[in-house]
């Protein structure tokens, strides 16, 4: 029955994991699926402003060929004279002055294969030296079918090809008409745009990119553009595109429509130079069907994940579980006792259980004879504790007895023997007080008192400054900081033979979190290969789970000892760091955390034998 639950449990725990991983990969679905929406949108617009300013490069000298009459003064004065009035030397060079003016503007963009002026006196003046009848027929021709009387826009043919003997090019034409400034109409601007060159520039600008473009002139199409993947296929259907034509789709801005029954994003742009309208079209499906191609690899990949935790649950039971089993029902059949009893299996197992089993059975050997050992150890130490119990001294069997050296050596005048006696005792019972927490003010006159001691055995020649501000006195420290530290400072830092005494300094400093405390003296400094080991012992060797074992630790028991009640108090944030000089200081930087003075503060009960 157990072996089924815990079956039951893995798999039901194996549909919960799966699960969430499906409503998590279904959510984020949804929430990229706006962001990408968002994403493209805007990637539309910039390819539409693309388009648009790959046509104003490409097509840049249509509006000087329009406007040449306007800026160049000979230019108008030869389309306003009537040349079969002129000689042949003037009709000569009025020719070759329009001729090459022609030549000059069309040769700054390569997309405009011809330009042709046919004045209103017949005269027709061209970069291409050779303009055939037909061609002028042909304009004749458009003119006539498409361009009104007073027509001051741009005219553009459909594609066709040239088709004559030097020149086999497929063209757009734009027909434009040239006025005075008294609205008298001087000539027509015929020019060739190269249907090719303009075809390869815009779909270059849009490679790599998806969706439909097309350009439109007054409703009917210039050309189509087909982005990535798309060169088989069309999105929209032509009678659905004119229909978005007609539609109030903003300027430069992303509409929704509807289109062949499916839901398509249009941009439409209107090119100023041209007149042409871009039109972008995208479906739904199209913007997210590399989401929707990711979000199916993902559900795929829990369907494999899926499968294979099935089968490696399956091969677990098999294989690991029913022989674990059994092997846990034997080893709870036994009951508690002074030593554990070994297990026998009787039936054949694997190699891996036997394994287990075999170790087990070690295992509890060695338990034993260690029980066995810890047995008589117990007995023992009861013993020992016993008598040493018996020679325990009592406390205040110390302090009586110090303040009895005290009353002494007041009675005969030793001041000194009473100071020091005096500061010792109030020492021992700071020692032997069981808070955890103390003010700085009161680890300051422990410091102090100790000092005093220090000075009658110095001849004083020991001097302390305190720079503390009165506002941190309160602060709560662990106690026994700063006393093992001056310790130190009379062990290590005094000069043999130095007359000129010690200076001691101590002081704190508030940065907050932390409150800091510093010791320093001006004595023979550390050597620095010495301060570096200390100072790597201090960060490296020493954390908020070391025991100190004394025995083992030759010197700077006392930085050790202050460094373990720190971070087994505070946690390894707090540290320890020295600096110094040697001849010249040594400087203990003390780092704690600072505690709020509401911060409720467990102590622990003062112990005192009696």
């Amino acid at each position: 029955m157990k072996k089924r639950y815990i079956e039951n449990k893995i798999l039901i725990g194996l549909i919960i994991v799966i699960f969430m991983g499906l409503m998590i990969s279904v959510i984020s679905y949804f929430f990229k699926r706006e962001d990408i929406k968002n994403s493209e949108m805007k990637n539309m617009v910039n390819i539409s402003n693309n388009i648009d300013t790959v046509l104003d490069n490409f097509l840049g000298s249509m509006q000087t060929l329009y406007e040449i009459h306007y800026f160049d003064y000979t230019a108008r004065d030869i389309l306003l004279t009537d040349s079969k009035e002129t000689d042949y030397r003037k009709r000569l060079e009025d020719s070759l002055y329009m001729d090459n003016s022609l030549k000059h503007i069309v040769g700054w963009n390569p997309g405009i294969e011809q330009a042709t002026i046919i004045s209103k006196y017949g005269n027709v003046y061209s970069n291409n030296p050779s303009v055939f009848a037909e061609y002028l027929e042909f304009i004749e021709a458009q003119k006539e079918a498409n361009i009104p009387k007073e027509f001051k826009g741009t005219y553009y043919t459909e594609k066709y090809n040239k088709g004559s003997l030097f020149d086999n090019t497929t063209v757009i034409t734009a027909i434009h008409p040239m006025y005075a400034y008294e609205n008298s109409e001087m000539a027509l601007m015929c020019i060739d745009i190269d249907y090719k060159a303009l075809l390869n520039v815009l779909k270059t600008s849009v490679k790599n990119q998806k969706g439909c473009f097309y350009l439109f002139y007054e409703g009917r199409p210039v050309l189509s553009i087909y982005g990535d993947g798309y060169e088989q296929s069309r999105t929209c259907t032509e009678e659905a595109i004119e229909n978005i034509l007609d539609q109030d789709c903003k300027s430069n801005k992303v509409s929704n429509v509807s289109c062949d029954g499916r839901k398509v994003y249009v941009t439409k742009k209107e090119n100023i130079l041209t007149g042409w309208t871009i039109i972008q079209l995208r479906t739904e499906g199209e913007i997210l069907q590399d989401l929707n191609k990711s979000n199916q690899i993902t559900m795929f990949l829990l369907v494999v994940v899926f499968a294979i935790v099935l089968l490696l649950l399956y091969w677990i039971n098999v294989r690991i579980l029913k022989p674990l089993i059994h092997f846990e029902a034997d080893i709870r059949t036994y009951s508690s006792g002074d030593s554990l009893k070994l297990v026998t299996y009787e039936k054949p197992v694997s190699e891996r259980v036997s394994s287990v089993m075999n170790s087990y059975n070690h295992l509890v050997e060695q338990v034993n004879r260690y029980i066995d050992r810890e047995i008589i150890y117990e007995k023992n130490q009861r013993n020992t504790q016993a008598i040493a119990l018996r020679y325990q001294i009592n406390p205040h069997f110390l302090f009586n007895t110090l303040n009895v050296i005290g009353s002494i050596a007041e009675i005969n005048d030793l001041r000194e023997v009473v100071d020091v006696t005096s500061n010792l005792s109030m020492i021992l019972q700071y020692n032997i007080r069981g808070t955890k927490l103390v003010t700085l003010k009161e680890e300051l006159a422990i410091a102090n008192a100790y000092i005093e001691i220090q000075k009658v055995r110095f001849q004083n020649k020991i001097a302390i400054q305190y720079d503390v501000p009165e506002t941190m006195l309160k602060e709560k420290i662990i106690k026994f900081i700063l006393q093992p530290l001056l310790e130190n400072v009379f062990k290590h830092a005094c000069r043999k033979g130095d007359k000129s005494g010690l200076h001691i300094r101590i002081s704190a400093v508030m940065r907050q979190p932390c409150l800091f405390l510093y010791v320093s003296d001006d004595g023979k400094g550390i050597e620095p290969e010495k301060l570096e080991k200390l100072n790597y012992m201090l960060e490296h060797e020493i954390d908020s789970q070391t025991i100190l074992d004394e025995d083992k630790w030759e010197e700077s028991i006392g930085l050790k000892n202050v460094i373990a009640r720190i971070k087994n108090y505070y946690g390894n944030d707090c540290s320890i760091k020295l600096r110094s000089t040697v001849n010249l200081n040594t400087i203990v930087e003390i780092k704690l955390k600072h505690i709020s003075f509401n911060d409720e503060i467990s102590e622990e009960k003062e112990w005192r034998d009696d």
